[in-house]
């Protein structure tokens, strides 16, 4: 009996998206806890940015919260209780750059590769605001590796 590439390839999704789940359950952010609880704080009507609750040393200051929407997201899915929601998207937001490398790669020695860098980025894995920055940093690489290759029509980009 053979596999199809298709059962083989969604099979090796699940793989990557199991083994990110996994992730999010052993990595916890240090900082998770304020974040949701700044979150909850501006989703019951404070400003973004507040003098710091947080700690005893700046008592008082003002800071700049630069995390305020992902927080305020986070903290909304966390009180209307979605949080699986929330551990999906950060599962497939691992995954699916890895999935796309692995994919596009002919040899399985690459596959080998793309799969051993996956298994070394899990332990930086956590829900936090800063993994999405690594899917728009892919995306950002991504138009940079199609926008220096021969199938680049700039017409397409003008209003």
């Amino acid at each position: 009996m053979k596999i199809s590439k298709f059962l083989l390839f969604f099979g090796f999704f699940l793989l990557l998206v199991f083994f990110s789940f996994f992730a999010l359950y052993q990595n916890i952010d240090p900082d998770f806890g304020w974040h949701l609880r700044e979150g909850e704080r501006i989703l019951a009507g404070g400003a973004v940015n507040s003098p710091d609750e947080y700690t005893f040393t700046m008592a008082g200051y003002h800071w700049v919260n630069h995390e305020w929407l992902a927080e305020t997201i986070l903290a909304s899915f966390r009180i209307n209780q979605l949080w699986y929601l929330v551990e999906i998207f950060f599962a497939l937001l691992v995954s699916v750059p890895f999935f796309y490398w692995i994919y596009k790669l002919k040899k399985w020695e690459e596959w080998i590769l793309v799969f051993l860098s996956f298994v070394f980025f899990l332990n930086y894995v956590a829900i936090r605001p800063q993994v999405v920055s690594f899917l728009l940093f892919w995306l950002f690489l991504q138009f940079l590796i199609f926008r220096f290759s021969d199938k680049w029509k700039p017409k397409y980009f003008l209003p």
